[in-house]
């Protein structure tokens, strides 16, 4: 019997309406042939009037494996439990994604400098410098000068250091605080789409497409042979070849041959 590795993302978006396995999860078996029509399976489609973000349960791709393999297969996730898939935003005019990226820039900028002036006045920077400068000079300053602009400097060149961005380029090729902080945004909706799917029975535990085409016209209904004092379904997919029960249980130890 073939093993399948099976490595779901915990979140990923399509822009198309038939999701296939390869969509969410990775996959990995010794035969290339088959890993690539698992991969291609369709777990579920979406329709335009459906929701945009759906928490899917691992035991979903598992039993859409199960049913559309063609061929006995263990299926082993090694991903995450639960992931959330969600629809592709369409494309925004260009004209309001300039407008949002102006917008944003102007809260950023103003609010920034809002809360630099709100932190000086709160800590009494000015203050602080007119002792320095009548400690180092012996005198009192009469107006702004050069321990101003040092400040001024030093703050936009701590800036640009630590959050490790200006313009395109960085200085160090590592995650920055502001990607680290949008990644602990994302990781928290995420846990709580989950919780939410979660108490509300949400979660997808069966996939639509695997339980249509099993369904379908032509094929075998799952309640046979599911029924009292019937194979378990391991079982069943390991006899469902040519050989016989007999052949599958006698080892190479066994008296009796085929």
């Amino acid at each position: 019997m073939i093993r399948v590795y099976i490595q779901p993302e915990s979140s990923c978006e399509v822009d198309h309406e038939a999701v296939c396995i390869g969509d969410v999860a990775d996959v990995y078996c010794r035969d290339e042939a088959l890993q690539k029509r698992l991969e291609a399976l369709v777990f579920m489609e979406l329709k335009p009037d459906d929701e945009t973000r759906y928490v899917i349960s691992a035991m979903a791709l598992v039993a859409c494996i199960d049913r559309q393999a063609g061929q006995p297969v263990t299926v082993c996730n090694i991903g995450a439990g639960e992931l959330i898939l969600a629809r592709s935003r369409p494309k925004q005019h260009l004209g309001a994604t300039a407008a949002r990226i102006v917008m944003v820039t102007m809260i950023t900028f103003f609010g920034s400098i809002f809360a630099i002036m709100t932190y000086n006045e709160d800590v009494d920077v000015n203050g602080v410098f007119d002792r320095l400068y009548t400690v180092l000079t012996g005198s009192e300053r009469m107006a702004p000068g050069i321990l101003e602009a040092a400040y001024a400097a030093g703050v936009a060149v701590g800036i640009i250091l630590f959050f490790n961005h200006f313009g395109r380029r960085r200085q160090r090729k590592e995650p920055t605080p502001m990607e680290i902080e949008m990644e602990k945004f994302e990781t928290d909706m995420d846990n709580t789409w989950m919780k939410e799917a979660s108490r509300t029975g949400a979660v997808i535990v069966r996939s639509p497409a695997a339980e249509k085409n099993a369904e379908g016209p032509g094929s075998a209904p799952r309640e046979a042979d599911e029924g009292p004092g019937s194979a378990p379904p391991q079982e069943a997919h390991e006899s469902s070849g040519n050989a016989s029960p007999q052949e599958v249980d006698e080892g190479p130890g066994s008296g009796r041959r085929s």
